[in-house]
């Protein structure tokens, strides 16, 4: 029989199966019902493998998960451990609840990502009781999954004909509608039903604690600054679209999407105003990078 149908028994026998027997031979029996496809001498050998010994290797597994997600979702944790005491009366046991995410998503990847996206689907999708008292939850945990990745994709080099935000102010308008705009490889898109990403910022930037957020409809782009701070720019759903679908456009196009969203009694000099401090702050965020057409 293949190592790998061995190595797949023992990955159930520490991560899925609460309940092994403590007598060898019923060990034996009960592996031969859970391993069908194993050789007798290789249920004999899993067999004299004693249970207490699986078990920690079940707590080393699941300890080390709890503390990744301990890491990167330090405000969901908060809420979703004020959620659990309202509603079980008890503080949120983190392992057990990493097993959880297991038994509901099981891990089975190595990569760190995965597992987040676990634990982001689990809140998103297999806790009602949880959402209906904290709906914001969701948002939260999806902010801090995607948060992750904005910190591990590696951005290109963009620098090929860049201009900087000071050059900017020595063009013409014609000159700066000429410019190419490029959307950031590690700038993800999110459209939001609560402003999390502002709780975010408070939270991670300010450090001021957690700032509960309101309901609202959100279109923003998160991104990763030249401190490898993750940043959250809100835009309208017209920039949104327009830079998701295709991530390098004209200056003059992205103004175009940006005018579309104006008042239309504005002045054209304050829309241009607003549309520049746009511009800036999505630099600054590291979210675009531009440059002159070659």
């Amino acid at each position: 029989m293949a190592l790998a149908a061995v190595l797949s028994a023992m990955r159930e026998l520490i991560l899925d199966i609460d309940s092994i027997p403590y007598i060898e031979s019923d060990r034996q029996t009960s592996y031969a019902n859970w391993f069908p496809d194993l050789a007798p001498e290789e249920l004999e050998d899993l067999a004299k493998i004693p249970p207490k010994k699986l078990k920690i290797y079940t707590a080393t597994i699941f300890t080390g998960e709890s503390s990744v997600f301990k890491n990167h979702f330090k405000m969901t944790i908060k809420i979703l451990d004020k959620a659990w005491q309202e509603l079980n009366l008890s503080p949120l046991n983190l392992v057990q609840f990493t097993k959880l995410v297991h038994k509901k998503r099981p891990w089975k990847s190595y990569q760190t990502q995965n597992l987040v996206d676990n634990f982001q689907q689990v809140i998103a999708n297999d806790l009602p009781d949880l959402i209906q008292a904290y709906p914001y939850l969701p948002d939260l945990a999806l902010v801090e999954a995607t948060a992750v990745k904005i910190k591990r994709k590696p951005d290109t080099d963009q620098t090929k004909n860049a201009v900087t935000l000071s050059e900017i102010l020595d063009k013409t308008v014609q000159e700066l509608m000429s410019l190419k705009l490029s959307v950031k490889p590690s700038c993800h898109f999110l459209t939001l039903n609560f402003d999390v990403y502002n709780s975010y910022y408070m939270f991670y930037t300010k450090q001021v604690g957690f700032n509960e957020p309101e309901e609202s409809l959100n279109y923003v782009l998160g991104s990763r600054n030249s401190d490898n701070e993750v940043r959250w720019t809100r835009v309208s759903q017209a920039i949104f679209d327009l830079l998701k679908t295709q991530r390098e456009v004209l200056l003059g196009t992205l103004a175009e999407a940006f005018l579309s969203d104006c008042p239309s009694d504005a002045a054209l000099e304050d829309n241009f105003q607003e549309f520049i401090k746009l511009v800036v702050l999505l630099e600054n965020n590291a979210a675009i990078a531009l440059a002159v057409v070659s």
